[in-house]
């Protein structure tokens, strides 16, 4: 309309304009958006436009080219981690908790937003089915905006949704909730801001490269009373989730660094799964299946072949054992096992934790394995791996070592751990598996940043990309009241801890299984960390400090107290508004007032101004500069700038 108003304008100024409105390039455009906006908002046709815009697809990973030929690459910056651990069993166990639960939840969404809110979605955890109901899986909730739709109301009512499926469903024998108080409740989710594509559903979060799969898999719970009692391995199912912010471009691997398209296509072949999305992402989901072996013998044997040893390498070059042809060698490697927690009658833990115990468990297999290199044996699809030179580093000894430091090593922690230390990139991750999902999760920051606070009294955690949406823990009623001391101490109070984002940090966060557990389920090569107890010993911190040293002793120093009592410059979430547009232009007056009065000192309840102290300290700046100005005391050229503003805007 306002094209064709300037039209109209400009032709009765001037009479040698076009006689046509379609001759006005300015018209065209306004008649393209009109008709996107049509098609889009009020008819919903988004899937029937886009296949006539292919430079917008998100697939392609290029923008401009919907072959993948294109030179601008499509770099995702602005999104949101967030997720909320519910310690306490009254968020579970009542309707009023389980709609407390998502009323965090959806708090929490809506200040991640702030990042982008193209599209979002979570993972949550449920029983197999009530006949495997020790088994959990991840149930995912996701969304794609619309644009006049608010995410955050968008993803709680998937979440609804999806909840009352399963609930229907358990009933057929299908997936169902865990019993109230029998697992602890967790929401890991993640909002998206597609900066160079549109949001698509394959592109939005939580990611999982490799579906759900039954592998034959030991419990190696670290304080499981019964782990290594029953020699044998059971149908256990494997799937893992990743959230990320950032961008991943390579993957070192012996010496070589492999860009993102090289690992994209690999991991097809290693997996037997094709691409789930394009977005760079997905295939931090993929490596994770690979590095994640816990307690599995066949993913032990695929992770050493694929990068294990140093013949492994990164390329379509590279012919890969078949699923069954791990499974198959597997075998050989479980009876070793078996007949040596029978004939020892030791438990899982103590052969994971003596090194003799692993050598003699290599012998055995070592002595199974002498024969399968002919015929039609077993480990005969991996011979081209294997190298007969004991010191090129892939003899069959050296193999059968590092799938045994492997099953009993790789878990959630060294997962994270050795992505981070070969991959490139910036990265604010979250990662969990349904085999430990009932007692840890994962958070990593590397250029990306992520807090954590813990809220003692009400018995939950919430973490984020962004420090204010963790503050959504203290804007509801804990259901059913308080827990903990509440006796004022320092660990009671809600706290927030901020990840080392520029040095790198990783933070395993456990808070123990059934039987009463105290120690963190971590595997040997990560034990001699420090365990930071929080929330009353309820839970356990472990960090990996990449650019430091680690250091026993108290988190306290590094921790921010949350609630607005016992700081006087935290403030308060604000209330939701129906039209958050104009309670912003309604607030212009009052800020301006509080800035006013902050500058005069009539804030009520300050010591002093950060406004005016701020102001003197620059001030003092400027007449340093300018000392040296004077004195010449600095080199001045042409085009030197002196004050240098910048600023950001988050637009609307």
């Amino acid at each position: 309309a306002g094209a064709y108003i300037m039209y109209t304008f400009n032709t009765n100024k001037n009479k040698s304009i076009a006689s046509s409105p379609f001759d006005n390039p300015a018209v065209w455009a306004a008649s393209i958006t009109a008709l996107e906006g049509l098609a889009t908002d009020l008819l919903g046709l988004e899937n029937y436009i886009l296949p006539f815009f292919p430079m917008l697809n998100s697939t392609t990973g290029n923008l401009f080219d919907a072959g993948g030929g294109g030179c601008i690459k499509m770099v995702t910056f602005f999104c949101g981690n967030f997720g909320v651990i519910l310690l306490n069993p009254a968020y579970s166990a009542t309707k009023t908790g389980r709609r407390t639960a998502l009323d965090i939840l959806e708090k929490m969404i809506s200040v991640t937003m702030v990042r982008g809110a193209q599209s979002g979605g979570v993972v949550s955890f449920i029983s197999r089915s009530s006949r495997h109901p020790d088994q959990i899986m991840g149930m995912r909730s996701r969304v794609v905006n619309r644009k006049r739709t608010d995410l955050s109301k968008g993803i709680r009512k998937k979440i609804e949704s999806d909840a009352l499926r399963i609930s229907t469903g358990s009933k057929f024998g299908g997936p169902c909730e865990p019993k109230a108080g029998s697992l602890v409740k967790t929401y890991v989710g993640h909002t998206r801001f597609a900066t160079s594509s549109i949001a698509s559903f394959d592109g939005t979060h939580p990611h999982q490269w490799t579906p759900p799969r039954l592998w034959r898999c030991y419990d190696l719970s670290r304080n499981n009373s019964n782990s290594g009692r029953q020699p044998g391995s059971t149908p256990t199912l494997v799937e893992n989730f990743i959230t990320h912010n950032g961008d991943f471009d390579f993957y070192d691997l012996n010496g070589m660094s492999y860009g993102l398209d090289s690992v994209q296509s690999w991991l097809e072949r290693v997996t037997s799964y094709e691409m789930p999305s394009a977005v760079d992402s997905a295939a931090i989901a993929g490596v994770v299946d690979v590095l994640h072996t816990h307690g599995c013998f066949s993913l032990s044997i695929r992770y050493v072949v694929c990068l294990g040893l140093t013949t492994s390498k990164i390329g379509e070059e590279v012919d890969l054992p078949a699923h069954m042809d791990y499974a198959r060698l597997a075998q050989f490697f479980e009876v070793s096992l078996d007949q040596h927690l029978e004939g020892t009658g030791h438990r899982l833990d103590f052969i994971s934790a003596m090194p003799e115990e692993r050598e003699f468990l290599e012998h055995l297999v070592i002595s199974m394995l002498a024969l399968e290199l002919h015929d039609e044996g077993a480990l005969l699809p991996f011979a081209k791996f294997l190298t007969a030179d004991e010191e090129g580093g892939a003899s069959l000894a050296h193999f059968a070592r590092a799938v045994i430091d492997a099953f009993f090593d790789n878990d959630l922690l060294w997962t994270v751990q050795t992505f981070l230390q070969h991959a490139k990139g910036s990265f604010g991750l979250c990662v969990t598996s349904a085999q430990s999902a009932h007692r840890q999760l994962c958070i990593a920051s590397r250029g990306q940043t992520n807090s954590i606070a813990f809220f003692a009294r009400s018995g939950i955690i919430c973490y984020g990309s962004e420090q204010a949406a963790v503050k959504a823990g203290m804007c509801f009623p804990t259901p059913g009241g308080d827990i903990g001391r509440n006796d004022g101490t320092f660990d009671e109070r809600p706290l927030r801890y901020d990840l080392d984002d520029l040095n790198g940090e990783i933070c395993l966060l456990d808070w123990g299984g059934e039987n009463g557990d105290t120690k963190p389920d971590v595997s040997i090569p990560n034990r001699h960390l420090p365990v930071y107890k929080l929330m009353d010993g309820r839970v356990n911190l472990v960090l990996i400090r990449e650019g430091k040293k680690e250091t026993n002793g108290f988190l306290y120093h590094r921790m921010t107290m949350l609630d607005p009592k016992d700081h006087e410059f935290m403030k308060p979430l604000p209330e939701d508004y129906t039209d958050p547009i104009a309670q912003d232009i309604r607030d212009i007056p009052r800020i301006c007032r509080q800035i006013q009065d902050d500058w005069r000192g009539f804030t009520p309840g300050t010591k002093t101004s950060l406004n005016r102290l701020t102001a003197w300290n620059f001030t003092k700046c400027l007449q340093k500069r300018m000392q040296s100005l004077h004195s010449q005391s600095i080199e001045r050229q042409s085009g030197t700038i002196d004050i240098l503003l910048t600023g950001c805007e988050v637009s609307l």
